[in-house]
């Protein structure tokens, strides 16, 4: 990366929760108790395959990012770390321009915590 590059951290929120279970597999994830019956409508965290199923996601949410101007990027499971150089974009252009993206893609973003508030 270079001399004077930057980075900007962007986590999804309620990640596994993007990604929708087909209808014809919610009986899968049922779960009965107390003769009530629950389905899981979105992937569920503690399922075995979740991870594998939510990486193949990231990686089209990563490309897109790409193809939106933001190659300098890795992502680690709901984690996305955009490298920022000095002489190629403005971190907050970049940012800005990563929000919006995976704001059209319907993908929420956690919050981010200001480093003062940090506890």
């Amino acid at each position: 990366m270079g001399r004077g590059t930057g980075s900007i951290k962007i986590e999804l929120k309620d990640a596994y929760w993007i990604v929708p279970v087909h209808p014809h597999d919610m009986y899968l994830l049922a779960i009965t108790w107390q003769n009530v019956t629950y389905l899981d409508c979105a992937l569920p965290f503690g399922f075995s395959s979740a991870p594998k199923i939510f990486s193949a996601v990231a990686y089209m949410i990563a490309w897109a990012l790409h193809c939106c101007g933001l190659p300098q990027q890795i992502n680690y499971l709901h984690d996305f770390l955009l490298f920022v150089h000095p002489s190629d974009q403005n971190g907050a252009e970049m940012l800005v321009n990563a929000l919006q993206t995976l704001d059209v893609l319907g993908v929420p973003v956690a919050t981010p915590v200001p480093p003062d508030e940090f506890p």
